[in-house]
């Protein structure tokens, strides 16, 4: 079943949890009301992992009972927070055979050049959650002190693992739900579309639920394999959704992708047309 479901911005559920997300983001770069595991997950603007498992129709505190699989976190708070909360959590990604030291090092390398690509490309991005570029700075580098305080440990207790799509070190059916942030269609012009197609196939493969987003590419077009790959995931049995989140920060990425497993830990052969 393939299907489109969209959330409309005249909801009230809309509305009431981007008001949350802008106060939060508010909280934490004004330096003076600093945000706690009370307040929400501390995570940089664009990449919003948190969301997208808010938006679960179970909730969040449901969610929070999943084992969760996040797939390229990078060096990002959402691991920490969320086992701070009490959440299953394992995240993916080839920094992780990089020490802290190593990452935060890379982190300092290419800082000013982000941030330079950041203001030239001011017009891509709505700053109604954080005012300028500098105030997503300072939000990013938060998550990425917390990320580099907890990767050690979170490392030793295997949280954190050295892998990447389309391979993942794990058996059929091992997480409730995986999250793919900022990589997947993102990245269309570098991977192609056999290599979203496998990693795809793996992420079901490894989890009961698949959340991807956004759905665009770099250059703020919606990505061509995102129908591509919805019409060969529905009709090979699987559940599949674009669905509207109460979130964007680049113009446009409003979207996110969601598939369920035809049977959890089994995927079907894909109907390629």
């Amino acid at each position: 079943m393939w299907r489109r479901w969209m959330w409309p911005a005249s909801c009230a559920g809309y509305g009431r949890r981007k008001n949350c997300r802008r106060e939060f983001l508010r909280k934490c770069c004004s330096g003076t009301s600093p945000p706690t595991p009370a307040d929400g997950l501390r995570l940089d603007p664009d990449d919003p992992r948190l969301l997208l498992h808010e938006l679960a129709s179970s909730g969040t505190e449901e969610d929070l009972g999943r084992s969760i699989l996040g797939c390229g976190d990078g060096p990002a708070a959402f691991n920490s927070a969320l086992t701070r909360r009490g959440g299953c959590v394992v995240s993916c990604d080839p920094l992780y055979r990089f020490s802290a030291g190593q990452i935060r090092g890379r982190i300092e390398a290419t800082r000013g050049t982000i941030m330079e690509q950041l203001r030239r490309s001011r017009g891509d991005y709505v700053w109604d959650l954080l005012p300028s570029p500098e105030a997503l700075e300072s939000v990013r580098l938060a998550a990425m002190e917390e990320f580099l305080a907890d990767f050690e440990e979170g490392r030793e207790e295997v949280r954190y693992l050295a892998a990447e799509l389309p391979h993942l070190p794990f058996a059929p059916g091992r997480f409730d739900l995986a999250l793919c942030s900022h990589l997947l269609f993102l990245y269309s012009g570098q991977l192609s579309l056999e290599f979203h197609r496998a990693a795809l196939l793996e992420l079901c493969r490894v989890a009961r639920e698949v959340r991807i987003f956004p759905l665009l590419d770099l250059g703020g077009a919606k990505s061509p394999y995102v129908e591509r790959l919805a019409g060969e995931f529905a009709e090979a049995g699987h559940e599949v959704e674009l669905r509207r989140v109460p979130y964007e920060f680049q113009k446009g990425a409003d979207e996110m992708m969601r598939v369920r497993a035809s049977v959890p830990g089994e995927v079907r052969r894909l109907c390629r047309v």
